[in-house]
């Protein structure tokens, strides 16, 4: 399914949910009415979202990386913008920890350059090569 599809969907159902004019100071009495099915799907809408919204952000994060190479030095995207890593600039933006920023560029890192291999194996593939599926498919498969 679409990335944005799934977003709107979630997004649509929560709003069903918890109704349309939600302010933060709203939220707790909300859910607190909510009966115990209802929270529950709330809780799982939720957590889907942040999952999509995650997905996003470990891409990014893969191509922060790529885009901040050493070979670039301080032309390099993190350099460039005050950084000393990828992971930095990604704690910074994020406001995640340093070890949930470095994992989100690992992670982001293996799947782009995943990315990039299975493009390379789909070219050689209709070049009359044999393409296997590579390494990080499962990888990618579960983000």
């Amino acid at each position: 399914m679409d990335i944005f599809t799934e977003i709107e969907g979630r997004v649509a159902t929560l709003r069903a949910l918890l109704g349309g004019d939600l302010g933060i100071a709203d939220l707790a009495p909300r859910m607190t009415s909510l009966e115990s099915d209802a929270l529950v799907r709330a809780l799982r809408e939720a957590a889907g979202l942040t999952r999509e919204i995650e997905r996003i952000s470990i891409i990014g994060a893969g191509v922060a990386a790529a885009r901040s190479r050493d070979e670039a030095g301080r032309s390099g995207l993190a350099q460039s913008l005050g950084h000393r890593n990828p992971a930095a600039m990604m704690q910074d933006i994020t406001g995640a920890g340093r070890a949930e920023a470095q994992r989100h560029v690992r992670l982001g890192t293996a799947v782009v350059a995943g990315a990039a291999e299975a493009g390379d194996a789909a070219h050689e593939d209709s070049q009359g090569g044999t393409a296997s599926a590579p390494w990080h498919a499962p990888l990618t498969a579960a983000l």
